[in-house]
């Protein structure tokens, strides 16, 4: 894994199976130029639904010779529709962030820091 999911892979293998009840998507990054092409997502995919998670969306993956923007946006919007289906209006959401964000934001999730 990345130095970043080190800990993170720890604490899942620490699981037993069909120990967590939670939700989750997943979306990696890669380069086709490397023989394991998004291995650290394609684990954790795998770990999070065996460990007992109910996948909200597909795995997607985007190489980085491609539009990884694009692809990530699309993704995106698939889990926002998902998530959507239980949240307010649009009437609701704040005027400065796109409908997408504030989904996502009152459903727990933050933007990502800034490296």
């Amino acid at each position: 894994p990345p130095i970043m999911g080190i800990e993170f892979k720890k604490f899942l293998e620490s699981l037993e199976e069909e120990e967590w009840a939670g939700q989750f998507a997943v979306f990696g990054l890669g380069s086709k130029n490397y023989p394991l092409y998004c291995a650290w997502p394609i684990y954790l995919d795998q770990v999070l639904e065996s460990v007992g998670g109910t996948r909200m969306e597909a795995l997607h993956t985007a190489n980085d010779q491609d539009n990884q923007q694009s692809c990530f946006q699309m993704w995106a919007r698939a889990l926002v529709h998902i998530l959507d289906s239980e949240n307010p209006t649009e009437a609701d959401c704040m005027e400065t962030e796109s409908k997408e964000l504030w989904v996502l934001k009152e459903k727990g999730f933050s933007r990502p820091r800034a490296s």
